[in-house]
C-alpha cells in the first residue's frame, strides 16, 4: 500500500460510522418501499448490525417473477446500476476442476440464479433510490 492509499484509508475510517448509519437508513428505505413485491432481501439477526456493503434482493420465483435476466435487463435499460453478486464458489472454474459440479450446493445455486444487487452507497440521494424502486416495480409487473 502506498502512503497516499494509507492516507485515503485513514480518512475513510474516520467516516466509517457515518457511512454505516447512512447505508442502514437506505436499506430500511428499500425494505419499506419494496415490501409487497415478489422478492426478499437479507435478514439481519436481531442484536446484529450490517453495514450493507451490498443490498441484494432475491426474486421470489415461487410468486412467478419474470426471469432474473429480464428484470436485470429492464433495470439496466432504465439506467439503474444493478449488478450480480456472486456466482456460487463451487461453480467457479478452479473448483469445477476439483470435481465440484452443479447440484453440490443447491441453495447457493438458487441464490446465484435469483439475486440482483441494487445500488446502495452512502451519498445516494433518496430520489435516486426512489427511481430504483420505481424501475424495479415496473420490471416485476
Amino acid at each position: 500500500m502506498t502512503e497516499i492509499q494509507a492516507a485515503l484509508g485513514l480518512s475513510q475510517l474516520q467516516r466509517l460510522d457515518a457511512f454505516a448509519v447512512r447505508r442502514n437508513e437506505l436499506a430500511e428505505r428499500y425494505k419499506l418501499a419494496l415490501a409487497g413485491l415478489p422478492l426478499r432481501w437479507q435478514e439481519i439477526i436481531p442484536g446484529n448490525r450490517s453495514t450493507y456493503h451490498l443490498f441484494t434482493i432475491r426474486l421470489d420465483t415461487a410468486r412467478h417473477t419474470p426471469p432474473r435476466a429480464e428484470v436485470f435487463a429492464a433495470l439496466r435499460k432504465a439506467e439503474i446500476g444493478v449488478n450480480l453478486h456472486y456466482m456460487p464458489v463451487h461453480l467457479q472454474p478452479h473448483y469445477r476442476h476439483l470435481g465440484f459440479a452443479p447440484g453440490y450446493c443447491p441453495e447457493a445455486e438458487r441464490h446465484g440464479a435469483q439475486a440482483i444487487t441494487l445500488p446502495l452507497f452512502p451519498t445516494m440521494p433518496e430520489d435516486n433510490q426512489a427511481r430504483v424502486v420505481e424501475a424495479l416495480s415496473t420490471a416485476l409487473a
